[in-house]
């Protein structure tokens, strides 16, 4: 009997530990992404300006309206390339 009692008690410890470690997995989940892109004109010429560029998450392939998005009002491209930090912005989810 004590043998059945010491297992099952190993195996909780063993299951409380598992249970903490995916929760502080998930608690590490990052508030910012950095994004790179590349722009171009519509001959297909790159970009060497500032841009303000509104980027925009939505629930399906054909969705019409965002469940996210931000704008970066000044966005500096050159030759065709920038890189910004998405959760920076002026951003937040869309209410439906």
């Amino acid at each position: 009997m004590r043998k059945w009692i010491g297992i099952g008690f190993i195996l909780m410890i063993i299951g409380g530990m598992i249970a903490g470690s995916t929760t502080s997995a998930t608690a590490d989940i990052p508030d910012e992404l950095s994004y790179q892109g590349y722009l171009t004109d519509s001959g297909g010429t790159p970009i060497d300006t500032t841009v303000s560029v509104i980027f925009r998450i939505y629930d399906s392939e054909f969705g019409v309206i965002p469940i996210w998005q931000e704008t970066h009002a000044s966005l500096e491209v050159s030759d065709g390339l920038f890189t910004t930090i998405l959760g920076s912005g002026s951003s937040g989810w869309v209410a439906k």
